[in-house]
């Protein structure tokens, strides 16, 4: 239990569209991003000639360029159009259960963090706008058990959520983040894992987010009321700075 009395301190569903988007904003790389296309419409049956670790080492070079233009394009039509096609690389590498052991140091803009009991990894990275007013943030959750490997993606819903706090949150409303830690806890029984996250809003705030995941019939959910501030339990903390004091 945390008290705080005491405690001072989203997959694009048209391949086709992206790609003709990524076409305009660096062509150089089409080639080999058409190729990846390929791949998905024909149901990704090539993961039985390749394993992840493979599929990371060929498109290394393709999800580099894309970070630089997620972090560094000139306006933001490129930025989140590069950022789309980021994903769907991300989420096919993902779709093969061997990723879950495989090394992601070499794909820039990705933080990866497994938990103590190497039953969950998360998947977490962030796209800003060009003026740095507008931060939206993407990942994906794999969740081992019994042997086999299930993949959730991550929907940033910072916008619409709220009363943050309270709120118990789902993989397709989420309270976006970049992880950096992941703590294995135990309630009752029941395994938790609390997540220490940082999340820029805008050019001069952030934000520090300890949040807690669970598995519901086997699906991710965001919160428990285990953070207790005014004799009030909430789901989650959250502590702001501005750019000053960040």
């Amino acid at each position: 239990m945390y008290n705080l009395d005491e405690f001072q301190l989203s997959l694009p569903e048209d391949f086709t569209l992206i790609f003709v988007l990524w076409k305009i904003i660096h062509p150089m790389s089409f080639k080999r991003i058409a190729f990846l296309v390929s791949l998905a419409l024909c149901g990704f049956h090539s993961f039985s000639q390749q394993n992840a670790q493979k599929l990371i080492d060929q498109y290394k070079d393709s999800l580099n360029n894309l970070a630089h233009v997620m972090q560094r394009g000139a306006n933001d039509s490129s930025r989140f159009a590069s950022a789309a096609v980021y994903s769907s690389i991300i989420n096919f590498i993902l779709s093969d259960s061997s990723s879950f052991t495989a090394s992601f140091d070499s794909v820039p803009n990705l933080s990866v963090r497994t938990s103590p009991d190497k039953a969950v990894r998360l998947y977490t990275w962030v796209t800003a706008d060009y003026a740095g007013s507008l931060y939206r943030y993407s990942g994906f959750i794999q969740a081992q058990k019994n042997k086999s490997t299930r993949l959730y993606a991550l929907y940033d819903s910072t916008e619409t959520i709220e009363k943050p706090l309270s709120k118990k949150l789902k993989a397709d409303h989420w309270l976006g983040a970049i992880y950096y830690n992941i703590i294995q806890n135990e309630k009752n029984g029941k395994k938790y894992y609390t997540l220490l996250g940082w999340k820029a809003m805008n050019e001069t705030t952030t934000r520090k987010i300890i949040d807690v995941l669970t598995f519901d019939s086997g699906k991710p959910s965001f919160g428990l009321p285990v953070f207790k501030a005014n004799n009030i339990y909430n789901n989650r903390v959250i502590f702001e700075f501005t750019s000053q004091a960040a």
